[in-house]
């Protein structure tokens, strides 16, 4: 593998020289991780491997090529993380990055470009066994209940526990380490971004019963447009669909507009909002409506009384962001398997970031009078094919798929704060239902995927609050 790397390497460089590239490039070789136990690798003389935070998981060589720019053979005893690289590269290419995002890294360019002195900096690892805190020449590592401190300066192969020698600096390490891992539990809203779009895609009818998505505006008036699709989801091959929805808008008891089948007038709102087009004399139903501040739902339900999958769709109509927004969403529906499961879908628009707290209730809608509610409900959020976050049981700290590191904080004290601070009912202790905290860049769309641990089916309610 190494011949064939260094040969690809070798034709990449040579085709930038015969470009007349090289000059105008700058090449960042760097590894992802040490080499994995069990295997012909080794990361002698450091301790660990692959899937650990000692260095010889974490600690790999990195070579950056860039003649006449970068010092040829100087070295840099710098601690650099990958996600220092977007900053870095930014900086030396003198690009500003447009989104009103935080930068997590740093931008190091002045010292590895010119073998400058180390910055003094703090960092953070997580693997899926344990945890490290970086503070100059100190380490903690977290495994578990026990915390173990090196001197990397005296003891690079981490041979050494110093922890019992050094409690102030051990408790130091602790503090900061815990910290970060519980900002990483957090969310909030950065720049103009805002919630544009909310869809559940949700079995109808039967013994599912009626999907209900709810949706809370403040600020002022907002226009809207809301649909309940069923036939046109064929032309995305979903099968099974609602033939007939009925769309039933509601403030409380009050009945605010329905529509049976959408009206060709609207067509043209409906385009402006980026929804997909439904196909002409369809029996899809659909909405063009401006909204108070207050809260709604939309209730789906069947015109000739079959059962079916449908899509609930809210799309903010409003082409200025304005002072009025969408600030708390909901869906209440029936869980199964499959292609059953319950996929509630959110774009988020305008720079920055939107905070949410996402959270899937189902054993507590019993206390509710809910028969038949989700067991044990677990949350997994993507964007597009990528998964962003997951939880199966709010108490936990992160899915313990992911991460079973120790020190991990448990989210229990920033998930009930957070509810409270946005109205939201409180979820009983140990309880196994689901919720996350989650900042989502702006101008993407992402998907909440809601199933049944182990196959298991029933009614939840999903819940969306933007934290500000």
């Amino acid at each position: 593998m190494l011949e064939s790397l260094d040969i690809g390497i070798g034709r990449i460089l040579d085709e930038l020289t015969t470009q007349r590239l090289d000059g105008d490039t700058l090449v960042v070789f760097v590894s992802d991780n040490g080499g994995p136990a069990n295997s012909p690798a080794r990361n002698t003389p450091l301790r660990g491997a692959k899937d650990s935070t000692y260095d010889g998981g974490i600690r790999v060589p990195a070579i950056l090529r860039w003649p006449g720019v970068v010092r040829a053979g100087a070295v840099s005893d710098q601690l650099v993380a990958g996600h220092d690289l977007f900053p870095t590269i930014a900086a030396a290419t003198g690009v500003t990055p447009r989104n009103s995002l935080p930068l997590e890294g740093l931008n190091l360019w002045n010292t590895l470009r010119d073998g400058a002195p180390a910055v003094d900096r703090s960092c953070t690892f997580v693997s899926t066994t344990d945890s490290a805190q970086f503070e100059g020449r100190w380490k903690l590592v977290s495994r578990g209940t026990t915390t173990e401190l090196y001197d990397m300066v005296a003891d690079p192969s981490e041979a050494n526990n110093v922890a019992a020698a050094q409690p102030t600096v051990l408790a130091r390490l602790r503090g900061a380490l815990a910290a970060e891992l519980d900002r990483s539990l957090s969310a909030g809203s950065v720049g103009d971004a805002r919630v544009i779009n909310l869809s559940a895609r949700a079995q109808t009818g039967g013994t599912a019963g009626t999907p209900i998505l709810g949706f809370v505006v403040t600020g002022g008036d907002k226009r809207f447009v809301v649909r309940s699709v069923g036939p046109g989801l064929a032309a995305f091959g979903v099968t099974g669909v609602l033939a007939d929805p009925i769309l039933d808008l509601r403030t409380g008891q009050t009945l605010v507009r329905s529509n049976d089948n959408w009206l060709g007038t609207d067509t043209a709102a409906m385009a402006a909002t980026g929804a997909f087009t439904l196909p002409n004399g369809s029996k899809d139903a659909a909405l063009v409506v401006t909204l108070p501040p207050a809260a709604y739902t939309a209730q789906t339900r069947s015109a000739d009384g079959a059962s079916g999958i449908a899509l609930v769709e809210i799309y903010d109509a409003d082409a200025a962001t304005g002072t009025a927004r969408l600030v708390n969403a909901s869906t209440r529906a029936f869980v199964g398997t499959g292609a059953s499961i319950l996929i509630p879908g959110i774009s988020v628009g305008g720079s920055g970031a939107a905070g949410l707290l996402i959270r899937a209730a189902g054993p507590a809608l019993e206390k509710f009078g809910v028969s038949n509610v989700l067991a044990d409900p677990v949350i997994t959020v993507f964007r597009g094919g990528d998964v962003v976050a997951v939880n199966d049981d709010w108490g936990q700290a992160l899915s313990a798929q992911y991460f079973t590191g120790g020190l991990l904080p448990s989210p229990v004290a920033p998930l009930t704060a957070a509810s409270a601070a946005v109205g939201a009912f409180a979820l009983d202790p140990g309880s196994r239902d689901a919720a996350l905290m989650v900042t989502l860049p702006g101008s993407a769309s992402y998907t909440v995927q809601v199933s049944g641990k182990n196959g298991t089916t029933g009614t939840v309610l999903v819940e969306f609050y933007l934290v500000p």
